[in-house]
């Protein structure tokens, strides 16, 4: 066997043809022949992943739509957000409790416009803890006098004089935990990945047929460096062997088949081990090296 190193850098793609990051196809001067396994050794890429991936409309609130900018948010960040696209049009307050992991709505109950119901985009309200994109109608609670067995929230001063919905659920801020690395002339189809079953079949997915995931362990807008060492080992064994890998044609996709969006951050990289059979017939016939033969030996005879 014998072992190559290949080092791919987007940087070094052919920017005229390949604009983007998420897709090009690069060239080996030296082709690498009966290829019998491959292994990821190294890899970067930014984690671009968005939470809110589309933020147009995402809110109606008293007849009014409202918009967000699409980002990777954090809990505090995507409240204060809410509350900055419709706090000054309907005077509803968006607050993250931490204690609890839920979002809290709130409205003054002397407010003309009263109790309120929102609708949210599916991915929203997936992010906000609420079960269904419509949630409300928002409700009130009456304070109590000792003594008594205070009902919850009765007598709280978050709540009093307000109007008010919270999340069903905990919040979900996680987008892909995986991307995946697509190298045409790779790609094997051992790389299997679990799924529902609907109308009687598996739905497909393009995933299922790439080189190999990497998992992005990193906070959105972080580099992911992927290796052997801190990660895992991953490698593909390739029978019958591929008869000759003279470029790569690459492709990073979500879990759902689509490209990736870098959004500018178009640099990655990564280093894979090639394994290959040796064949002798394969040595350049300069580099051959011919037996000599050893000078003779001439005995002579001694002198008495």
């Amino acid at each position: 066997m014998e072992t190559h190193y290949l080092v791919v850098n987007s940087n070094l793609r052919d920017t005229a043809l390949y604009t983007s990051g998420n897709s090009y196809t690069m060239h080996m001067m030296n082709p690498i022949r009966d290829v019998t396994r491959v292994e990821l050794i190294q890899a970067s890429v930014p984690n671009v992943m968005q939470n809110l991936p589309d933020g147009t409309n995402a809110i109606e609130l008293d007849g009014s739509k409202f918009s967000l900018p699409n980002g990777f948010y954090s809990a505090s960040g995507l409240a204060s957000e809410v509350q900055n696209a419709i706090e000054p049009v309907t005077n509803v307050s968006v607050t993250y409790l931490s204690n609890e992991g839920k979002y809290l709505f709130s409205r003054p109950s002397a407010d003309p416009n009263g109790d309120f119901t929102l609708t949210l985009s599916s991915s929203l309200a997936t992010l906000m803890g609420f079960t269904s994109t419509t949630a409300g109608p928002s409700a009130t609670v009456a304070n109590q006098t000792p003594p008594a067995t205070f009902n919850l929230y009765a007598n709280n001063d978050r709540y009093q004089s307000t109007t008010f919905l919270k999340s069903d659920q905990l919040v979900n801020l996680t987008a892909d935990n995986y991307v995946y690395l697509d190298i045409n002339e790779l790609n094997n189809g051992r790389m299997h990945q679990a799924q529902k079953i609907e109308a009687n079949s598996f739905s497909t997915s393009a995933s299922q047929n790439n080189f190999g995931p990497i998992v992005m362990d990193v906070s959105s807008g972080g580099i992911k460096h992927f290796s052997e060492t801190n990660d895992y080992v991953y490698g593909v064994d390739f029978y019958p062997p591929i008869s000759q890998l003279s470029r790569v044609t690459v492709r990073w996709r979500k879990s759902d088949g689509s490209l990736i969006n870098f959004q500018g951050l178009n640099e990655n990289s990564f280093m894979l081990k090639v394994t290959c059979k040796f064949l002798k017939d394969d040595i350049a016939p300069n580099l051959r090296q011919k037996a000599v033969k050893p000078r003779p030996i001439i005995l002579v005879p001694k002198q008495t």
